[in-house]
């Protein structure tokens, strides 16, 4: 067996998950979560002191914890990855990735020598399947057949890509930081991807979109078939919750964060007053989510046309508000649910009669589904 560590290193908590491998079983040994005390910003500092301080935190963290393995697949936060999905032809041949590569040039922020690009085909249908296809092929052919296509070669479908770019110094930041802690980095990867591994279980086309909950932001992902269709990071999350309470209440923001944990959407707790004072940021959370789904309506990234959003699985530490769940069945159309994100692992290496192995579930979300990445 192989002992694996899940990390996610988000602005408020660092999860580990750690995981025994083998071909046929994938055992849960600890999960784990302490305050991060700014480990990614320091991981990300170009300071010498600043790098040493996140090295010396991570071989604290690896030995309090008892993880006792050097193999690591990490996240990376969202809002430092670039997602997009875009469509054009497909072609057979090596020429392929170097018209993906090229046409992910018009799209990226920045130079492409600059970052780290993955693509993934999502799907295929044929070329003369519908006139946005045949004008697809006149725009693209020109190039292809210039640049990218051998003799006698024709494009054969039409292909959704998802691209991800993440910036190089970025990437190399982490693998120094993690090398320098004495740790392998077997996998470096998106929140995104980490938590469609390890929330959707089935393998259908039920249209989900998770609300990743964290400190600083919400990330909206939407999933169909298991695979990442589209992402939005909003700039609003639990701490948004804090600041507010502790502004109206008076209080310090350790305090609102226990207040927020304790009452959170509880209409009898307190007349429902932490309820009320935080409503102004709900309305502006349910007010991008209504924009996040006219989009991925618009855009057709579901099924079909006639689609809509089934299902929605909340995650991080947001998920983990009193009663968050039961207000939003209340405000969305779509199925509200809790992730459970242990479904593919064997825990009977843990107490299963722990209430924190459920009740914690949707916060390790990422860390798990890093946990379950495949070689």
């Amino acid at each position: 067996m192989e002992t694996i560590i899940g990390l996610d290193i988000g602005t408020y908590n660092i999860k580990a998950v750690s995981v025994e491998k083998s071909k046929t079983n994938i055992l849960l040994r600890k999960y784990v979560v302490s305050a991060s005390n700014g480990l990614y910003d320091k991981i990300i500092s170009g300071s010498a002191d600043e790098n040493a301080q996140a090295v010396a935190f991570i071989k604290h963290f690896i030995k309090e914890h008892a993880l006792n393995t050097d193999k690591v697949v990490a996240t990376i936060p969202e809002n430092k990855v670039f997602s997009k999905v875009i469509t054009m032809p497909y072609i057979d041949g090596k020429g392929f990735r170097r018209a993906v590569e090229w046409e992910s040039e018009q799209h990226l922020p920045q130079a492409l020598s600059e970052v780290y690009l993955k693509y993934t085909i999502l799907h295929k249908q044929g070329i003369d399947s519908n006139d946005a296809g045949r004008e697809l092929l006149e725009k693209y052919l020109p190039s292809l057949s210039s640049k990218f296509m051998k003799e006698g070669e024709h494009p054969t479908a039409l292909a959704d890509i998802l691209i991800v770019a993440v910036n190089r110094n970025l990437v190399e930041r982490y693998l120094d930081v993690f090398s320098s802690a004495g740790l392998d980095t077997i996998g470096l990867e998106p929140v995104s991807i980490s938590t469609i591994r390890s929330t959707i279980i089935e393998s259908s086309d039920v249209s989900t979109l998770i609300l990743n909950w964290g400190y600083n932001s919400i990330d909206f992902y939407l999933s169909v078939g298991n695979k990442l269709r589209f992402v939005r990071t909003v700039n609003m999350g639990v701490g948004n919750f804090n600041r507010v309470l502790a502004q109206q209440l008076d209080i310090s923001a350790t305090q609102a964060n226990e207040y927020l944990y304790t009452y959170g959407f509880k209409e009898k707790e307190l007349n429902g007053k932490i309820k009320e004072i935080i409503m102004p940021v709900v309305a502006l959370i349910l007010e991008e989510y209504r924009k996040s789904e006219k989009y991925i309506i618009k855009k057709s990234f579901l099924k079909d046309k006639e689609d809509r959003i089934k299902r929605i699985i909340l995650t991080g530490g947001g998920a983990l508000i009193p009663d968050v769940m039961l207000y939003l069945v209340g405000e969305v159309l779509p199925e509200v649910q809790l992730a459970k994100v242990w479904k593919k692992f064997d825990l009977s290496g843990v107490d299963t009669t722990d209430p924190r192995l459920e009740l914690l579930g949707p916060m390790f979300a990422a860390a798990a589904g890093a946990a379950l990445k495949e070689d």
